[in-house]
């Protein structure tokens, strides 16, 4: 078997994002200032309140949502200004609700491990390379003298996180509840709900944030932060959107979010060069994080990578495969760690596809998961989860894997 030319490693400090682009705004009317309030300890929207932006774009304020990082999200409804007979002002209203995240200037000075302003300034990146069905597209960037608008669509679905609770867990497709008919029984496994259509999105929202031209590490990749919106707009808000949204399984129907830790990824200085980036203070959720990120040593992509293979196993599993990842855990170490077996590498890297029959390290998967899943399942969540950032698929590779291929 032939051996695995290594690549020159180069560290390189992140590039930093384009500064982002703003666009003046009013808020109307004027008094009183803001378009919250406080009334008897809640926050609510001024009734009335409006965004004014030019060429007649506007947003009327509906209603108050959450508190965020810097501010606060409202739930909003977009319109457009034009005249029409007589010179009167024609107000048309979008189909679809929006989402206004208001940043607080005075708050953005606040240290903390998400930067809205680069989140804004990657979001503004990947609108100007076309952008993709399954990342959250950003509508408007505006500002005034008190605040920043971040203005995206309202996904009315929730979040990838609560599907996934709601149901139990997902399964991989109907094949696999044909091969565990024993489980369907006894009801081990989720109702039928498939994965596979679900992750194919994620994986290719991934690619294209992975393009040269794009070069985007996101870094908090989670379940967390894919929200979904109904299908038919006359459903927003109900629980029947997420039947409409997910059980067709049409494209476009999840949205990757939230890029306010990501980072640009350095070019390599040469065609057999690996760029990584120099170390950093751990970024994202714990139970997501890749081992080099967790240990503040220099990453790349493949950080997204290790996450997409904890987002997996999560759907099938309806669990986390470790609480942390550290040698210490010991789910952690029996998934991640164990690959150091020379077999497991030199198959991983010559023939990706191997099923690991006879590798103790799917084993060792095996005893971790407490759902029955295909081989394909299993080495796809491995090879994601594999420690040495180097051995991990590519996102292409993943796209190729014979799980997502699979009829």
């Amino acid at each position: 078997m032939a051996a695995v030319e290594p690549q020159t490693v180069v560290i390189i400090e992140a590039p930093p994002f384009p500064v982002p682009v703003f666009e003046p705004c009013l808020v109307l009317p004027a008094s009183p200032p803001g378009l919250i309030e406080n009334r008897q300890g809640s926050l609510e929207v001024i009734a009335g309140k409006e965004l004014r932006a030019r060429g007649g774009r506007g947003w009327e304020m509906i209603r108050y949502k959450m508190d965020c990082i810097h501010g606060c999200v409202l739930e909003a409804r977009g319109f457009n200004v034009t005249l029409g007979a007589g010179g009167r002002a024609v107000r048309t209203y979008d189909d679809r609700r929006a989402a206004v995240k208001v940043l607080f200037k005075g708050s953005l000075a606040k240290p903390h491990a998400e930067n809205p302003m680069d989140e804004i300034a990657a979001m503004q990146l990947i609108a100007a390379r076309g952008g993709h069905p399954n990342i959250l597209p950003i509508t408007a960037a505006l500002e005034d003298t008190t605040a920043l608008y971040l203005i995206t669509p309202y996904c009315d679905g929730g979040d990838l996180f609560d599907y996934v609770c709601m149901n139990g867990g997902l399964s991989e497709d109907e094949r696999l509840e044909s091969e565990h008919p024993e489980a369907v029984r006894a009801r081990e496994l989720p109702p039928l709900t498939r994965a596979r259509p679900l992750f194919r999105q994620l994986a290719e929202a991934l690619a294209f944030l992975q393009r040269e031209d794009i070069a985007v590490v996101h870094r908090d990749m989670s379940l967390e932060n894919v929200l979904a919106i109904s299908v038919d707009p006359s459903a927003a808000g109900t629980m029947s959107s997420w039947v409409l949204q997910l059980v067709v399984h049409d494209g476009g129907s999840l949205f990757v979010m939230d890029f306010g830790m990501s980072v640009r990824l350095p070019p390599p200085p040469s065609a057999d060069a690996r760029a990584l980036i120099a170390p950093q203070s751990q970024r994202g959720k714990a139970k997501y994080m890749s081992p080099e990120v967790f240990a503040e040593a220099p990453f790349d992509a493949k950080a997204d990578i290790w996450a997409l293979g904890v987002m997996l196993y999560t759907m099938l599993q309806y669990s986390q495969p470790y609480s942390r990842p550290h040698p210490s855990d010991a789910r952690f170490h029996a998934i991640a760690v164990l690959h150091s077996d020379a077999r497991f590498h030199a198959i991983a890297v010559l023939h990706p596809y191997a099923r690991f029959h006879a590798i103790a390290v799917l084993h060792e998967l095996e005893r971790c998961v407490s759902r029955p899943l295909t081989r394909d399942a299993l080495h796809l969540i491995q090879w994601c989860m594999v420690a040495t950032p180097a051995l991990r698929p590519t996102v292409a590779q993943i796209l190729g894997h014979p799980w997502l291929t699979r009829q």
